[in-house]
């Protein structure tokens, strides 16, 4: 940007914090105004007002949103409590960054778009706001969403975006718990802004200095992955099973274990983010109990895709 525009935009916005974030997301002169006696932002392309106290990461989401606009024709229908944005006839309620940068894998990425051709169900392992289990509740193919989420903040996200799509609440079973090795409760620093990110270890070091004034301790309980699994496939003998599984770690803990007592082969999808120690684990464990894997991202060392289907 060059001095010029510079002076404009300090001109229009006498707010140090706003003028930070209009540059640092490089958002056009020409797509917001200020009110100097209300002390907030206009975002005209939005219809979206924005104070420091409130809807400031729309600001940090701005370009997230345009794209979910202009390539899934994503609607803003209200902005008094979060944003409330609709996108295929789905709604959600969204008050942080980490929250739009879902909605733009799901529905912009296509993260998630497994063309089912047979009745089946989800176990969705690290449900978060419950965006990816709308998702395949939509599908007509999905009769059951069984969706774990051991945070209770993130929790109670989710079950307000269940309850905004009541006509797909039918289909999903929220559990306000994780999965990992075994029972316990455990007390997990944990940052609402960046959700997304934090598993049963904790905030990535990353990210620690970023949020370190934001950060809290949940109290959250974990149960056996294994048992919990092969209670949902006993109780639904005759179903075919999709695994989605986005838990910041403790993938590679319910994949060994579900290796170890043969329970792998019962599922017929898997579609896991990986991390820090990297895909070649899981691709060995499910390639031996007979699955045809695709592999994402296997240069980025801190994350990536894996998507499995059994012979």
């Amino acid at each position: 940007m060059n001095l010029f525009n510079l002076f404009k935009i300090v001109l229009k916005v006498p707010n140090f914090l706003f003028i930070k974030k209009i540059l640092r997301h490089e958002i056009p002169i020409e797509d917001f105004d200020y009110s100097i006696s209300k002390k907030q932002l206009y975002l005209k392309r939005l219809k979206v007002s924005v104070h420091k106290d409130k809807n400031l990461f729309v600001l940090n989401g701005y370009n997230l949103i345009i794209n979910l606009i202009e390539k899934c024709n994503a609607q803003i229908i209200s902005s008094d409590d979060g944003l409330l944005i609709k996108i295929d006839n789905l709604k959600f309620n969204i008050n942080y960054w980490d929250e739009l940068n879902i909605l733009k894998e799901v529905f912009v990425d296509g993260i998630y778009n497994y063309v089912i051709n047979e009745n089946m169900s989800l176990i969705d392992i690290g449900m978060n706001v419950a965006i990816t289990s709308l998702f395949f509740a939509k599908n007509d193919k999905i009769e059951k969403i069984y969706a774990f989420e051991p945070f209770p903040k993130t929790f109670n996200y989710a079950i307000k975006n269940i309850e905004l799509n009541n006509h797909l609440a039918h289909k999903i079973i929220p559990r306000n718990y994780g999965l990992d090795k075994e029972n316990q409760f455990l007390d997990v620093k944990y940052i609402v802004e960046n959700k997304g990110s934090v598993g049963v270890k904790g905030i990535p070091k990353d990210l620690l200095a970023t949020y370190k004034s934001n950060i809290q301790i949940e109290r959250i309980e974990l149960r056996s992955g294994l048992n919990e699994i092969k209670t949902i496939l006993n109780e639904n003998p005759y179903s075919n099973f999709i695994a989605k599984i986005d838990c910041e770690g403790s993938e590679y803990v319910i994949i060994d274990e579900l290796h170890e007592k043969k329970v792998l082969r019962r599922i017929k999808v898997f579609i896991i983010e990986w991390h820090e120690k990297g895909p070649s684990q899981i691709i060995k464990t499910l390639n031996v109990n007979g699955f045809d894997v695709f592999s994402f991202g296997d240069c980025n060392k801190d994350v990536g895709m894996i998507y499995a289907f059994r012979k």
